[in-house]
């Protein structure tokens, strides 16, 4: 009888044993996984603001289409091309975002793919070369990027300027969210820009819609 009740005891104190290092591990995997996501959030916000910067240089300094960052060499610009703005080498920039009441100043890069994403905020469909049409631009959730846009006021402005200088004024007209099972909602109505990213737990989509005034 003894002999069958350490053996019991033995088993509770092993069972016990194993519940708080499987605790102990849950935890420092999720530790592990917001470190992780930081890094990520800083890295984004110092890729996305030498892209800024490269691209701001290349505004001020006499444009040549066509700069490479990794040589000295450079395309020779048509005279239709000669005002506009450089992008750096590997990444193909659309615009530059500006949202003043957040004091966040981004470039908006062409194409979108989840690793150009953990760059900057990427076009995501609709036009921009004659000022922005139907523009969907999206963008991780990141704190360096477009943190809390979803509490911004509606009227609050955003501008958008193309890469030979133009400059649009946008108000906010909507702020929604939708399910990540509704695509169908995010083409929905007629608005010059949304701005899209996810909430914290990634469950929704934030969308931010403007029109040019």
């Amino acid at each position: 009888m003894i002999a069958n009740g350490d053996c019991r005891k033995r088993k509770q104190i092993s069972l016990k044993t194993a519940c708080v290092l499987s605790g102990l591990l849950l935890l420092l995997a999720a530790a592990g996984l917001a470190v992780h996501n930081l890094l990520e959030d800083h890295q984004a916000g110092v890729r996305s603001q030498e892209l800024l910067a490269q691209v701001e240089t290349s505004q001020r300094d006499l444009p040549i289409e066509g700069t490479n960052l990794s040589s000295a060499e450079t395309i020779s610009p048509t005279e239709e091309e000669s005002t506009k703005a450089t992008a750096p080498a590997g990444y193909n920039v659309a615009a530059i975002l500006s949202l003043p009441d957040l004091g966040i100043t981004l470039p908006v890069l062409k194409e979108c793919s989840d690793d150009l994403l953990k760059v900057s905020p990427c076009v995501f469909t609709g036009s921009w070369e004659d000022g922005p049409e139907q523009l969907i631009i999206a963008r991780h959730n990141y704190y360096t990027h477009f943190k809390d846009i979803g509490e911004l006021p509606v009227g609050a402005k955003i501008t958008f300027q193309t890469l030979d200088g133009t400059e649009y004024t946008l108000s906010i007209m909507e702020i929604s969210a939708i399910g990540v099972d509704e695509p169908e909602k995010l083409e929905a109505d007629q608005w010059d820009l949304t701005l899209l990213t996810c909430n914290f737990d990634r469950t929704k989509r934030i969308l931010v819609r403007c029109q040019i005034v």
